[in-house]
């Protein structure tokens, strides 16, 4: 994965944990994955959207679209991870919400 890519991805899932928190590091970003339900299918999304550019990123993508599907029918939201969202995304009521492409 070039190093762009991987720069925008952290740089998103940061700005991400900015919006759940008001802060970032990476401690919070694990607490973040620990406590937020909404948090996770955000967070998988981004890390499907990674593997998914990058081309040897192709062989973990079976494993975090798993990931994906677990989290998003956990927090009870449609949110397909081909959907293109910007850094500071969160999900305040995700029951039942569904998000499309």
């Amino acid at each position: 994965m070039p190093a762009r890519e991987i720069t925008d991805v952290r740089s998103a899932v940061m700005a991400d944990v900015v919006r759940y928190c008001g802060r970032s590091s990476v401690p919070l970003l694990l607490r973040t994955v620990l406590r937020e339900r909404t948090f996770r299918p955000v967070l998988t999304l981004r890390l499907c959207q990674a593997a998914s550019a990058a081309p040897r990123g192709k062989v973990l993508l079976p494993v975090l679209m798993v990931l994906h599907r677990v989290a998003t029918a956990r927090a009870a939201v449609d949110l397909p991870w081909r959907t293109r969202i910007g850094p500071g995304f969160r999900l305040f009521h995700a029951w039942a919400a569904v998000v499309n492409p």
